[in-house]
Formats: C-alpha cells, structure tokens, sequence
C-alpha cells in the first residue's frame, strides 16, 4: 500500500506554491486557515494517519473511492485526500463561510472537488450529487448533539458506508480528561471568549445563563428552587429539548432526569457539545444500535513543533504513547463498519 504520508511534502509544497496563506477570507476560516498553515506539518501527519486507516479498511481501490469530509473547515482533509488520489471528494460545512473558503482554496490549488454542500447531515442527505463510500472528519464527532440519530441518518442513506472519525474526546486518557473538563465548566459557567484558543469561534455567553433565559422565555411560574434547578437539570440539551422539559414540568411538576456526565454540555441554541466526553462502552453502544462495529485506533502527538524543546518533549510523549497506548493518546480514531460488510 502506497501511504499518504508520501504524499505529505508535495502538498504543503502546493500550499505554499499557490500562496493559499494570502487567500482573502471571512475572519474565523482566515484565522483557522492560518493556524493549520502553521502547524502543518503536525495536521498533515493526522491526515495521512486517518486516510491510510481509509485506504487499509477499504475493498476498493483509492481511485475508485468517494469521501466525504464533514465538518471540513477551509477544506484542507478533503483537498489532501484529492491530492492523494482519492477519486472522488464531497465537502460539507455547517458553516458558509468556511464552505466559501473550501472552494476559494480547491481553486486557488486546482484540487477540484466535486461537490460543495453547507448544512447539516440532512442537507448533505437532500444536495448530494453522489452518495459517499466513506465519511471521514477531524474533531466533529465530539460536537454532534444526537450522535446515535446522525449514525442512523448515513447508515440508512448508504448501506455499505464506512466512518472515520478523529476526535479529542479519549476517554483512556485521564490528563485530557481533565483538560477538557475545564474547558466544559469554563463554557458551562464563564462563556467564551475569542482568546481561549487559537481555533475559538464565536464569542458566547455562559451555557446556564443562554438556558435561563430560554427558561425565562417560556413564561413559566417557578420558585426560585424550582428554577435553578430546572437550570442546572437542563445542561446538555438543546433549546427544544429544554422547552419539551419546561412543558412536561409545567403540567406534571416532573423534573428531568440528573444529567449522567458530570461536566458534559453543549451550546443550548446550537446543540453543539463542548467536546462531549464519552466512554468506550458508551461509544459501542452508540455504533451498534445504529448498525456499525466500531472499533478505535490511537493518534499521536505533535513532534512536529517549530520550537526544539517542544519537540523533543512531544517525541518523549510518542515514546511513552507506544508504551502506554490508549491511556496516553492525545486523540482517536473510531472507525465504524457496517455490520453488512
């Protein structure tokens, strides 16, 4: 097998060749474009791990594959997956903008694609021009609001399609764990703001204080009691979720059931989850029910940094990942197969 980490140099040699850096975007794909760029090196590597384990699981041959990158951002997976040799690549983006600059960048290096849809599941479902052999996403998974309904969703579109999934959300690993335990409170109790991280979109109020105010809105009578904890019962659910408990509580004075993660919240307009943590009993079930069997693979750390001491302690960190494995992994990989296969 031909690994797409042979293919690693010549397209960072094409992104800078063809100036994709100085490309004029919307603010937030301009300033994650950016970022990738500087990091390259690391983000390529991650890409070529996740389409050899494509090309590895796969029947077909590259050039008769069709890949979908979902969630794709300024559409750097896809646009590498092409220039690997993949034949045919989809890019979806809840996001216009970033879809826009998928497009700017697919033309600026001449790594067309073949179609550009900005929606949700449903929309790509509805748009596509042709059904994907494969779905592969970089940290996307870990934001969906109802998981086990998207699996559903592109298993009942195709049959015979295979999922890889890169996402932060280990839950082996106990540091990453708490580091993403933090960044739930800090949504769930401060909000966020543009200078958290390099990759932060919109700036947010706090999670609780977005679900009081839907609470508020409704125009239900509550104690004070009631309401707090109405509030805090309400964590991890989307505002029509959060309207169904309020009129289930309006009529029957039945609380929720106590939300089973301790930290694990999402943004209560959009449902999307602060890098939902999950455990791997928890991420099987969800694969099975919708049909797939899931299995997991380890990513690696970014030994790849500019500056040597980082990067002497990152390969210190691959070293001990090669020993400890699963409990170590900055990342994973979950890799579903249709049962039928």
């Amino acid at each position: 097998m031909n690994s797409c980490k042979e293919k690693i140099n010549s397209f960072a040699s094409l992104l800078q060749d063809d100036k994709v850096g100085e490309l004029s975007l919307q603010p937030f794909p301009q300033k994650y474009l950016l970022y990738l760029l500087d990091n390259i090196d690391y983000y390529l590597q991650t890409y070529a791990h996740l389409l050899d384990l494509v090309i590895v699981n796969s029947s077909k041959p590259i050039a008769n594959i069709t890949l979908l990158d979902q969630g794709c951002g300024n559409g750097l997976l896809g646009l590498f997956a092409k220039h690997c040799g993949f034949g045919k690549v989809l890019m979806n983006d809840l996001d216009k903008d970033f879809i826009e600059a998928a497009q700017q960048i697919s033309n600026q290096t001449g790594l067309l694609c073949e179609d550009f849809i900005t929606g949700d599941i449903d929309a790509v479902i509805e748009n596509a021009l042709i059904k994907p052999d494969v779905i592969v996403s970089t940290d996307v998974f870990e934001h969906i609001y109802d998981p086990l309904k998207f699996l559903k969703l592109v298993k009942e579109w195709n049959n015979d399609v295979m999922l890889f999934f890169k996402t932060p959300s280990n839950p082996a690993n106990p540091i990453l764990n708490n580091r993403l335990r933090k960044m739930q409170q800090k949504d769930e109790w401060e909000g966020g703001t543009a200078n958290d991280y390099a990759t932060f979109g919109e700036q947010h109020l706090p999670y609780r204080s977005i679900r009081k105010n839907i609470i508020e809105e409704t125009g239900i009578k509550l104690s004070e009691d009631e309401f707090n904890r109405l509030i805090e019962l309400t964590r991890g659910l989307r505002k029509d979720d959060i309207i169904t408990v309020i009129n289930v509580y309006s009529q029957h004075k039945v609380f929720p059931v106590k939300p089973l993660h301790p930290t694990n919240t999402c943004h209560p307009l959009t449902g999307s989850w602060t890098e939902r943590l999950l455990t791997a009993g928890q991420y099987e079930k969800i694969f099975s029910e919708a049909g797939f069997i899931l299995k997991i693979e380890n990513g690696f750390y970014n030994q790849w940094k500019h500056n040597q001491i980082h990067s002497f302690i990152m390969r210190m960190a691959n070293a001990v990942l090669s020993i400890m494995g699963k409990y170590a992994a900055p990342y994973i990989v979950l890799i579903g197969k249709p049962y039928n296969n």
